[in-house]
């Protein structure tokens, strides 16, 4: 007669120890396979976003040298006093004296880009071919210039063949 309390006494003790001690680890269990499955998904979109940024990293390691060329005709500040040796090279290998050159920046915001726009006025000396030699410089500059006008005055009887010329022209940054 002992026996059979003894059986019902160690299966409530064992039901007790699996309610007590044995489902809430079951339970921690299944909580930490959910966050180890989240953890995992977000690992792999995190590897996937990567992989991504890699694959366009790879593509623009093609353009490159474009990317360089753009960077240099654009460049992030306006940077008044290589602008001026700019134009003040341009001028002289074109046979030309820079007389005078003065700028005015302006910045505007264009769809969502901040540009700077710098009027560039330029008063110059010389030859008409060095007018022309001077434009053709200009179009081919490393830095990108928008000559937006272009005045001349003939010199006066009796002086040497030498315009003076006043070029209005902008140069762009971001």
């Amino acid at each position: 007669m002992n026996r059979p309390f003894v059986i019902i006494g160690i299966v409530v003790i064992v039901l007790v120890i699996l309610a007590f001690w044995v489902f809430p680890m079951y339970q921690d269990f299944q909580e930490l396979s959910v966050e180890l499955i989240e953890k995992d998904a977000e690992l792999q979109n995190r590897e996937d976003y990567f992989s991504e940024i890699q694959s366009i990293n790879d593509r623009l390691r093609i353009y490159e040298e474009e990317l360089a060329k753009l960077h240099a005709a654009i460049p992030n500040d306006s940077s008044l006093p290589s602008l001026y040796d700019l134009v003040q090279r341009l001028s002289s290998e074109s046979g030309l004296v820079l007389r005078q050159i003065s700028a005015v920046e302006d910045t505007k915001t264009i769809s969502g880009i901040q540009a700077q726009t710098i009027a560039v006025s330029l008063n110059l000396e010389g030859s008409y071919d060095g007018l022309k030699a001077f434009l053709n410089r200009i179009q081919t500059a490393p830095r990108l210039l928008d000559v937006t006008s272009v005045g001349f005055v003939s010199p006066a009887t009796g002086l040497p063949f030498q315009f003076q010329f006043a070029i209005f022209l902008n140069a762009f940054s971001y």
